[in-house]
């Protein structure tokens, strides 16, 4: 998609405010079950304090999980639909949260 992407764990934010400063991100989006809600939110808060408000996103983070602050999106568990509902945040675009599909037996 040509956006310039970091991979950073959640676990460390020594220098997290200067990596900030020198990337300037437009939104951030946490991917994965891995962390724990505490450093997550621990994290988010260290990212937020050193860039502002930005666009906050969870993506598989969990199943059907939302989150409790309004500020913060839950993406689609679809890769596409995910990188559509990025793309979107980043353009300043209200993204949607869909809640999960549940699959119907019979």
């Amino acid at each position: 998609t040509g956006v310039r992407t970091a991979t950073l764990p959640v676990r460390i934010r020594s220098g997290l405010a200067d990596l900030i400063a020198a990337l300037r991100p437009g939104a951030v989006i946490v991917a994965g079950g891995h962390a724990d809600d505490e450093d997550v939110a621990r994290w988010a808060y260290a990212v937020r304090t050193s860039a502002g408000p930005l666009p906050l996103a969870l993506y598989r983070r969990g199943d059907g999980e939302t989150s409790r602050a309004a500020a913060v999106r839950t993406l689609s568990s679809s890769p596409g639909e995910a990188t559509a509902q990025a793309l979107a945040l980043l353009d300043g675009e209200t993204v949607l949260s869909r809640p999960p599909r549940v699959a119907r037996s019979g």
